[in-house]
């Protein structure tokens, strides 16, 4: 079993990033705050603690089993440990592009992507 430490953001996809970034500061009084180089466009906001980031993707084609990047993120204890389970379960599963974070991006029964990171020490 995986041992959930804490919950960390959730993405949402737009397809106007300016209509949604004023939305979510003018609306819900949100504060951006940064957001790392990424291949596409796209800005965070944060919600207490945790964050919420906000995704343009004009082409959702390319993987097919991980096209749509609407997801939840949790932080994990045993990280290294997590691809092994998820094989011993016959999940399928992909280790994150982005080189500053170490992450893992699999799909729960319905179809909902989750994505692992390492809890914080």
């Amino acid at each position: 079993m995986i041992e959930v430490k804490s919950y960390r953001h959730a993405t949402i996809l737009a397809r106007d990033l300016e209509r949604t970034r004023c939305f979510y500061r003018a609306v819900l009084g949100l504060k951006e705050i940064e957001r790392p180089s990424l291949n596409f466009a796209g800005t965070w906001f944060a919600v207490g603690e945790q964050e919420l980031h906000i995704v343009v993707k004009p082409d959702l084609e390319g993987d097919p089993a991980f096209s749509d990047d609407r997801h939840i993120a949790l932080a994990v204890a045993d990280f290294d440990k997590v691809p092994s389970f998820l094989q011993q379960m016959k999940i399928p599963f992909r280790m994150g592009s982005n080189p500053a974070r170490r992450q893992i991006f699999f799909r729960d029964p319905d179809g909902n992507l989750i994505e692992l990171q390492p809890a914080a020490n």
